[in-house]
């Protein structure tokens, strides 16, 4: 073997040398790959004004400053983290009941801050690195109220984020 290296020197110094560039290259690009993952950090709880908000909603005679009632008033608030570097899209959000229904997350439209409407109907929204998104659940008048124990994100790339309440 000390032969075999003595007269083939430059052939045994590249293929270690080789193999550690091959080492470098394969460590790099397994940091890379996991860098551009989507990492969320979800909280779910119940909206700090829950109680006071379905009193109002059961409340007939309950009015708004305007003269008009309130339709529906949050009652979960699910707060979204992205974690990652890179921008997040989430196409669902919603929490489940404890008859397993699930109550989606309603959020304004960007031309009308009056309406709101469901992620599907209004489009995904957009987490950007290092910044947080909250979403409520609304009670709508006339509904009955509900308890939920588990929030649920479903991001761009499909996979689900679970939150207990």
């Amino acid at each position: 073997m000390s032969v075999w290296i003595s007269q083939n020197w430059l052939a045994f110094y590249g293929a270690i040398v080789g193999t550690i560039a091959l080492v470098i290259n394969l460590s790099k690009f397994i940091h890379a790959v996991n860098k551009d993952k989507i990492k969320l950090r979800v909280i779910a709880e119940q909206h700090p004004n829950k109680l006071e908000n379905e009193a109002e909603l059961a409340d007939p005679y309950s009015k708004e400053p305007g003269g008009g009632q309130q339709l529906f008033l949050p009652v979960y608030r699910i707060n979204v983290t992205n974690v990652g570097n890179v921008d997040a899209h989430i196409d669902s959000a919603y929490v489940l009941t404890g008859n397993g229904d699930k109550r989606h997350v309603l959020i304004t439209y960007p031309h009308d801050r009056c309406m709101y409407g469901g992620i599907d109907q209004v489009g995904t929204v957009t987490v950007h690195p290092k910044k947080s998104v909250k979403l409520n659940v609304y009670l709508n008048r006339g509904e009955s109220k509900f308890v939920s124990r588990l929030a649920v994100i479903v991001d761009g790339t499909g996979r689900k984020w679970n939150a207990r309440i």
